[in-house]
């Protein structure tokens, strides 16, 4: 399991200082947006973990889909990612934002197991889009940018929102497309 630095739990300047001269780091190398650390679990714990994530989505009320492809996207399933910003396991969650939703006592080490982290992921979106009245895209954006975003309102998102948008809601779309196309072929025709 990825060990974080206490420092940077406790949210010491010098660890905090140090992580962000790495973020500008991989931000001027193109790698802003994907989790450093993740690389793609074996094919059967990948299928578990898409479960676990389906179920989650479903206790949640969210599309489990859309929540399978924001959590490919955030860690391509990878339970021990760590991100740039310190964003922890499959769903990339802060510290902080784990502590807003379960607590200041919430051990962030929670996060690095799977079901821990897809429960915390899949709460978050739910609150999210909640938040949003029901805007899957507000949502999906919230989880990336934050849910106080200006860019909720002017629709003006950074760049690394966008692209994050464009991939998460351009395979759901495609997701949905397709079973619709499966649905109507399984249709009688008139």
């Amino acid at each position: 399991i990825a060990r974080i630095p206490k420092k940077i739990i406790e949210g010491s300047k010098d660890g905090y200082k140090k992580h962000i001269d790495r973020m500008e780091r991989e931000a001027k190398a193109g790698e802003y947006w994907r989790p450093k650390t993740a690389k793609l679990p074996p094919v059967q714990e990948r299928s578990r973990l898409i479960k676990l994530a389906q179920a989650a989505a479903k206790k949640n009320k969210i599309d489990p889909d859309l929540f399978v492809d924001l959590l490919r996207q955030e860690s391509k399933f990878d339970a021990n990612a760590v991100s740039f910003s310190n964003a922890l396991g499959i769903g990339q969650m802060l510290v902080e934002t784990y502590r807003l939703l379960y607590g200041k006592n919430a051990n962030p080490a929670d996060l690095f197991k799977p079901e821990v982290g897809i429960d915390a992921a899949a709460k978050y979106l739910a609150q999210n889009i909640k938040k949003h009245g029901g805007d899957i895209k507000k949502g999906v954006a919230s989880y990336n940018a934050g849910p106080d975003h200006s860019g909720h309102k002017t629709g003006k998102y950074p760049a690394e929102t966008r692209k994050y948008l464009k991939i998460i809601l351009g395979e759901y779309k495609k997701k949905k497309a397709e079973q619709k196309k499966a649905q109507a072929k399984k249709e009688p025709k008139g």
